[in-house]
């Protein structure tokens, strides 16, 4: 009965982990990128939106990045270099002031 019920769990874990590789194109990836990133679960973001920073260096990437930096490690200081790069660009989200001001408060 054990047997089963690990089987049947193991099932479940398998269908139901995300498939990063699924992605048809480079646009599919950064919508499933930016959805998590509004869900805020900025964790699972963090290391697709470093990838999208390294080939895309610009403010909102910048934003995003460090964003997911600042609730992934507990360095905070570590988000702070792209925080600030990002709200040098006047048109960069409002969102990366408050952001920044949570990160320098968090310094």
């Amino acid at each position: 009965m054990k047997i089963r019920t690990y089987i049947f769990l193991l099932i479940i874990v398998i269908i139901n982990y995300p498939t990063y590789g699924q992605f048809s194109s480079e646009k599919e990836k950064l919508d499933y990128t930016n959805d998590l990133f509004e869900k805020k679960l900025f964790i699972e973001a963090e290391p697709e939106m470093l990838n999208f920073l390294s080939t895309k260096n610009n403010s909102e990437f910048n934003f995003k990045y460090g964003v997911c930096a600042l609730f992934k490690y507990a360095d905070k200081s570590k988000s702070l270099q792209y925080l600030e790069r990002a709200v040098k660009d006047s048109k960069v989200d409002p969102r990366a002031y408050f952001y920044l001001g949570k990160a320098n408060h968090f310094n």
